[in-house]
């Protein structure tokens, strides 16, 4: 509980491990308490990419979501 108050706060960042399922209800309760937070272990995060970019998470995952997160900067600088 000590921790989730701190997260709350503001003062440490909140790590949320999720798969797929649960990755849009993670970011949403986030959101809705201003929490800064990390998708660790996002197993299928590339399903979400757009709404894990607007989130301005952090991600912890595989070499697959870190290149696909590449291509999605890259492809941002083209607009």
């Amino acid at each position: 509980m000590e921790a989730l108050c701190l997260a709350l706060k503001g003062e440490i960042p909140c790590k949320i491990h999720c798969t797929q399922y649960d990755m849009l209800t993670a970011i949403e309760i986030a959101k809705k308490y201003n929490v800064h937070f990390s998708l660790e272990h996002a197993w299928g995060a590339t399903d979400y990419l757009d709404e894990i970019v607007e989130s301005g998470c952090d991600i912890c995952d595989r070499l697959q979501l870190t290149v696909a997160l590449e291509n999605v900067e890259k492809s941002m600088w083209k607009l």
